[in-house]
């Protein structure tokens, strides 16, 4: 899919009815070509290999992901959206993110700030930044905190970063 694509599949699923459970945002994706210019700074520092998108919705990121040539999966609650994203081959583990046990399988992993409260979204930043492995990145938009590690891009008044957790 070309990019212009991917932004079309998003725009026709924004515009979806979509229930969410009462502590998410909904499906509220990040602008694709802030993604694309995060993903970016992530491989220009030799990031690699696999990417999980947690709260992947319909898999628009994993799509420019894997274009990148990263093998990629995502995490997804919602039936509806992780089906969408089966549609075009991709995997998706169909589980709750905050409970969730295989984030230290990834070399990067991109969250998007996918909880509706800053009550229940800051502990579950901090609780994710430790599941990640060493040596991993970090792409995280609308941060409620930021990981204490090296940022290798990081624009704290635009809530974005991207992040390598020490070896």
């Amino acid at each position: 899919m070309t990019v212009d694509e991917i932004q079309q599949l998003e725009q026709e699923w924004v515009q979806r009815d979509v229930p969410h459970p009462p502590d998410c945002f909904g499906w509220a994706p990040a602008p694709i070509g802030l993604f694309t210019e995060l993903l970016q700074v992530a491989v220009e520092h030799g990031a690699g290999g696999r990417f999980l998108d947690v709260g992947s919705g319909i898999g628009t990121k994993l799509l420019l992901a894997q274009d990148a040539g990263f093998d990629v999966e995502g995490v997804e609650q919602l039936d509806e959206l992780a089906a969408a994203a089966d549609e075009h081959g991709l995997t998706t583990h169909r589980a709750d993110a905050r409970g969730w046990d295989g984030y230290a399988d990834y070399d990067v992993v991109y969250l998007n700030h996918p909880l509706a409260n800053t009550e229940f979204e800051t502990p579950f930043e901090q609780w994710l930044h430790q599941q990640l492995k060493p040596g991993a990145v970090l792409i995280q938009v609308n941060d409620c905190v930021a990981p204490d590690w090296p940022g290798l891009s990081v624009n704290r008044e635009a809530w974005w970063g991207v992040w390598h957790r020490p070896l």
